[in-house]
């Protein structure tokens, strides 16, 4: 036993030799330390030091110590026993059936959802075929329609030829007739 404690203590020893602060002078760089300390401060710098959270740091002078004021460890003391762990379960089953009841809800939204999906999947399905009947209608009144125009144009063409036709005729008949009382009357010479 007596050895244990001896190894500790020296172990203990060596550590604490080991954290003093050397006594010689070094220089690093453009600092210069006297007895591992930095006496210079933030405000021997052009500019601020800044802390890992990004806070300044402004370096206290040696031999000032600050009081630490969190605590080291959580000071307050938490339920224990039987009814600290009643009240953690019906917490945790509280929050299951508000979770479960959240799920049922999520689950009757995405089934509407799913249910509004396949709807407009059937109603745009409708509106493709209705679009497809309508095009074929409109090609088929195309069509009618090119259909009744060249018979439109045929009519008018046969009726032009008949009034063509007939507008020879009166004028042949008009020209033989012509001809024909010319020749049946006696001329105003002839008459005695």
């Amino acid at each position: 036993m007596k050895l244990r404690t001896a190894c500790i203590v020296s172990a203990t020893a060596l550590s604490l030799g080991a954290c003093l602060a050397p006594t010689g002078t070094w220089t690093h760089g453009d600092f210069e330390t006297s007895g591992g300390r930095n006496p210079r401060t933030s405000a021997d710098y052009d500019h601020p030091l800044y802390a890992r959270d990004g806070g300044v740091v402004d370096a206290q002078g040696p031999g000032t110590v600050e009081r630490n004021r969190s605590p080291a460890h959580d000071v307050e003391q938490k339920g224990t026993g039987r009814m600290y762990i009643l009240e953690l379960y019906q917490g945790a089953i509280d929050e299951r059936d508000v979770l479960s009841l959240e799920v049922t809800a999520l689950t009757t939204s995405l089934e509407r959802a799913r249910a509004e999906i396949e709807g407009l999947g059937r109603e745009l399905a409708e509106s493709r075929a209705a679009l497809q009947v309508l095009g074929e209608e409109r090609e088929r009144w195309t069509a009618d329609r090119a259909e009744l125009t060249a018979r439109l144009v045929t009519a008018q063409i046969r009726r032009l030829e008949s009034e063509k036709l007939l507008l020879e005729s009166k004028l042949e008949w008009y020209t033989t007739g012509k001809a024909a009382v010319e020749a049946k009357s006696p001329s105003v010479e002839e008459t005695p």
